[in-house]
């Protein structure tokens, strides 16, 4: 593990070129997408290129946490990495959806689809 953020838990592991961060909990506002930012930042520093992002305990996600995730897109982007995301539900899905951000992300079903989707191309 990488980083550990008080607050919320954002597990960090870095495999290679690949950083999985693991949020819990709604990410919003304040605190909580701040310390999302955090991890993401501490991903990169630590050698990610790309970024996995497990959604599959995040409830809900306001604009702060989906401007999270777009900075996270364009940080990656900057090393000709990517953001793959698996899991996404209920609204942080319809969200990326109805804003046309979807299109920025890669999305798997699982972890290993979504891992496989960095590798590719």
């Amino acid at each position: 593990m990488i980083a550990y953020n008080p607050g919320m838990e954002f597990p960090v592991r870095l495999e290679g070129e690949v950083a999985l961060i693991a949020p819990q909990g709604r990410v919003t506002i304040g605190a909580t997408a701040e310390a999302f930012g955090r991890a993401v930042e501490s991903a990169f520093d630590g050698g990610a290129r790309h970024i996995l992002v497990d959604c599959t305990k995040i409830p809900y996600a306001d604009s702060s946490g989906i401007g999270e995730l777009l900075a996270a897109m364009r940080r990656a982007r900057a090393s000709e990495g990517r953001v793959a995301l698996f899991g996404p539900r209920g609204k942080i899905h319809e969200v990326l959806e109805i804003t046309q951000l979807a299109r920025y992300f890669l999305f798997g079903g699982t972890e290993e689809e979504a891992r496989r989707l960095l590798t590719v191309g």
